[in-house]
């Protein structure tokens, strides 16, 4: 999801994490390389057989050629880089003084200076040193996403001696990066989700840009980071460059959820509210049927798709115009029961009933174009797709 984002289960069982963490983060060491079956071979939308496969068990992310994952085992804990073509390991590094990702955290990938960075958050504390006492703290950790070097790493909250703050959660796109985190409710000694605090983080350094109290950061769109006035569930687009505020929406939203959807677009989710943001303005573009949308993804350039329940939907990028909707009563068509992955003009999914296929459609007809794939793809790069979720499967792919 450039790339897409999905949060997912991760942690490879083909690697082990390699090398130690003392003050700056530690270099990783490239796996080995090996070829995987021509793509020549491959037509357009097919899927080829399996050529690798990736347990998991965490959260990742990726580029076209590599999976960037959390691990967790009891002495690994950091982040691993495997090549989607073949699973093998590209680097590892572990969290600095022993810490662990809490909280759900997951790894983002950011540019800084044209740099591709893998940035992830974690907990951890220092020992005690003669006789300066340790502390608890939470840290953000960037990785060079080509070799593992450690580029910069932060302490962003400290804790009392005993106690570890609570983890940080963070979005990050292209050149901007922010971190938000709970903080103690009004007369409460207990930190509660409800009420965060946030940072933009200088992605080239880690250094702190400026804090907001009451915020939770969702979505960032280029300039613009898009999330919601904690304690009140307002969705609110903030100025990533100082933090003030660009426009609110000044109504309360229950089950609160904003998704980058495309470049301009956030997909704002609430109980019986579904609605499609411009970004920039926090203006209302779409109002959507239902109140459960499952996926909302982009094929090319030029087609927004949306799920809800039974029913999916393919709407004009740029005019909002509805293309398609299934079902379909005059041709006896029916959505499919699981949305995989848009591609480049095609989407991806499964049917379940009366017996399992996995399809492909066109994303500006919503008509077929493949019928029993031979899995549904929840990840597609240049030449590979990856099928699965606690196990991902890999396969050459054309399309």
């Amino acid at each position: 999801m450039s790339h897409t984002f999905r949060r997912v289960a991760a942690a490879l069982a083909v690697a082990a994490l390699a090398g130690g963490c003392s003050g700056a983060a530690p270099t990783g060491q490239p796996g080995p390389s090996s070829s995987a079956r021509q793509l020549s071979t491959v037509p357009p939308t097919e899927l080829g057989d399996e050529v690798a496969s990736l347990r998991t068990s965490g959260y990742f992310t990726h580029d076209d050629a590599t999976l960037y994952a959390t691990t967790s085992g009891m002495d690994d804990k950091g982040v691993v880089a495997l090549a989607i073509a073949t699973g093998e390991q590209r680097w590892a590094i572990r969290f600095p003084d022993g810490g662990e990702s809490r909280d759900g955290s997951e790894p983002v990938l950011v540019t800084a200076n044209g740099r591709a960075l893998v940035v992830h958050s974690y907990t951890a504390r220092k020992r005690d040193q003669g006789t300066v006492a340790g502390y608890g703290y939470s840290g953000v950790l960037a990785v060079d996403a080509k070799t593992g070097e450690g580029v910069w790493n932060t302490e962003v909250l400290r804790g009392e001696r005993f106690a570890t703050p609570p983890g940080i959660g963070l979005v990050g796109r292209g050149s901007t990066l922010a971190a938000s985190w709970a903080v103690k409710g009004p007369g409460s000694s207990v930190y509660h989700l409800a009420h965060r605090t946030a940072a933009a983080l200088d992605v080239a350094t880690g250094a702190e840009k400026w804090r907001r109290d009451n915020f939770s950061p969702r979505a960032v769109d280029g300039a613009v980071i898009a999330g919601f006035a904690t304690g009140q569930a307002k969705p609110m687009g903030l100025d990533a460059a100082d933090g003030r505020p660009l426009w609110s929406v000044d109504r309360w939203v229950i089950n609160d959820e904003l998704r980058w959807v495309a470049p301009g677009r956030v997909f704002l989710l609430g109980l019986g509210l579904t609605q499609l943001l411009d970004s920039a303005t926090g203006a209302v573009l779409l109002d959507l049927p239902g109140n459960s949308y499952t996926h909302a993804g982009e094929a090319g350039e030029d087609v927004l798709l949306f799920r809800s329940g039974s029913t999916m939907a393919g709407y004009d990028a740029k005019t909002l115009a509805k293309l398609w909707e299934l079902p379909d009563r005059s041709t006896r068509r029916v959505a499919p029961d699981l949305f995989g992955v848009a591609w480049r003009g095609t989407v991806y999914g499964s049917m379940t009933s009366p017996q399992s296929q996995h399809i492909a459609l066109e994303a500006r007809t919503g008509k077929e174009k493949v019928v029993n794939l031979s899995c549904r793809p929840t990840i597609l790069v240049p030449g590979h797709a990856l099928c699965g979720d606690n196990r991902l499967t890999v396969h050459p792919f054309g399309g």
